[in-house]
């Protein structure tokens, strides 16, 4: 199945971290729409040095972009990265979604009084030029599917765990990647407006 939007794409068994090969490789011109994803990751991690616990069943990738904007413009990328993931996650669940800035997705099962809980966190890291330019970016991603959260996270949990469904990889990841660019490109769209 061909991916939306994707150039370049390696996957993986396992590897320390999407983010680190993802960042590794826009250091050697990757190109724009390069894909890193793999089936578990040993050092996995989120926003300010966390874990990411990544064991097999979920999905775990990094994206390389090489947008011309400003650094202060990285946090909307977050958010519409996370609008992204949250539609696409719906249309396969039918769960009641959530985005809490700048970068979680959760959700919760339609009910009187719905508990959400974190099903995806999202990283996005950047090269800054020395005239404040982005040189690349990259977004890595980690969506809890199959997997089970991890125990010592009570807020966590995986669509499985949600839905007592298990779910294929691959039609959520061409989801997730289709619905980016349809919001990317709406959005880039918007930055070249005066």
């Amino acid at each position: 199945m061909k991916l939306p939007g994707i150039t370049h794409f390696m996957h993986f068994v396992e590897v320390d971290s999407t983010q680190n090969m993802a960042k590794a490789m826009a250091e050697v011109n990757t190109p724009s729409g390069s894909l890193f994803l793999a089936d578990r990751q040993t050092e996995g991690r989120g926003r300010r040095g966390r874990k990411w616990q990544s064991p097999d069943g979920g999905l775990y990738f990094s994206l390389v972009l090489r947008p011309e904007f400003s650094v202060e413009k990285l946090g909307e990328v977050s958010l519409l990265t996370a609008s992204a993931i949250a539609s696409a996650l719906y249309a396969h669940t039918g769960l009641l979604t959530k985005i809490k800035p700048p970068n979680d997705v959760l959700m919760a099962h339609p009910a009187k009084k719905p508990v959400y809980k974190k099903v995806c966190g999202i990283l996005a890291e950047a090269k800054v030029t020395l005239k404040g330019k982005i040189a690349w970016l990259t977004i890595g991603v980690g969506i809890n599917v199959n997997n089970g959260a991890p125990a010592n996270l009570r807020k966590a949990a995986s669509l499985r765990e949600l839905t007592h469904e298990t779910y294929h990889l691959q039609p959520i990841l061409f989801s997730v990647l289709k619905q980016f660019w349809k919001n990317y490109r709406i959005w880039l769209k918007k930055q070249k407006q005066p």
